[in-house]
């Protein structure tokens, strides 16, 4: 039972790390983007 909190934890983590991540990425393609139509 207890193992099973856990690991159930660890996943939550996991994908919170995934979120974090494609949000950090999003973000980042929409500087790059704003940059391109600024050196234009």
């Amino acid at each position: 039972m207890m193992l099973l909190q856990i690991i159930e934890n660890q996943q939550q983590d996991v994908n919170t790390l995934l979120l974090i991540v494609l949000t950090i990425l999003m973000i980042g393609r929409a500087i790059d983007k704003y940059f391109d139509n600024t050196k234009k």
